[in-house]
């Protein structure tokens, strides 16, 4: 006939803090996530302005982003810049010639 385990053998086995070190250690030899970063071209922004307005951007809205934003940037910068250009005024949009 076997006996049920006691309630100090399972403690001395199975500790809680035992478990919530090893948790904490492994939550931090995780790596941190990173935003994965994209060209900033005229395809890019487009498909971001179809995605985002269901529309399309005319070439000086386009030219705009690309001169605003570095070379690779977040999709998310892309979303931003794709919503700002919308709502500036036309003249701080176009380049003087």
């Amino acid at each position: 006939m076997t006996s049920a385990p006691t309630a100090s053998t399972w403690r001395d086995h199975h500790s809680p803090i035992c478990l919530f070190t090893l948790n904490s250690r492994e939550q931090s030899m995780t790596p941190k996530p990173r935003m994965k970063k994209l060209s900033v071209s005229a395809g890019n922004i487009a498909k971001a302005a179809e995605r985002l307005l269901s529309q399309r951007l005319v070439s000086t809205e386009v030219d705009y982003i690309r001169r605003t934003l570095p070379a690779s940037s977040t999709q998310a910068e892309i979303d931003a810049g794709v919503i700002r250009v919308r709502a500036l005024p036309w003249a701080s949009i176009v380049v003087p010639e």
